[in-house]
């Protein structure tokens, strides 16, 4: 929420797969079409960001090309805001966010 993408950028906010529907595929077809969907408006990069703590999600990412970067966007302070939230609201192992892009060929 707080990304300002560059005008070749597309970033993906949420992505969530309901659990009885993982290992289906169908985090792999919606990257898929989100790869398309930005290719096609003129997108050179899509970006997203993972908690730490879905170890699933960062290794699908992973094989689908997205690739750990230091965070351009992140404000220090809202790590303030945004660390006692997710701690609070989910636990510990979600308080860590990586940020990940995959460039559009």
């Amino acid at each position: 929420m707080h990304v300002n993408a560059h005008p070749r950028q597309v970033h993906l906010e949420w992505i969530g797969i309901a659990p009885e529907a993982q290992g289906k595929g169908v985090g792999s077809t919606l990257l898929a079409w989100a790869s398309e969907t930005a290719r096609a408006s003129g997108a050179t990069v899509l970006s997203l960001e993972v908690m730490a703590g879905n170890p699933r999600a960062l290794a699908l990412y992973e094989r689908k090309g997205f690739v750990v970067k230091s965070d351009p966007h992140k404000d220090p302070c809202a790590f303030l805001v945004e660390g006692p939230f997710i701690f609070c609201c989910m636990g510990c192992q979600y308080c860590r966010i990586i940020y990940m892009e995959k460039p559009l060929a």
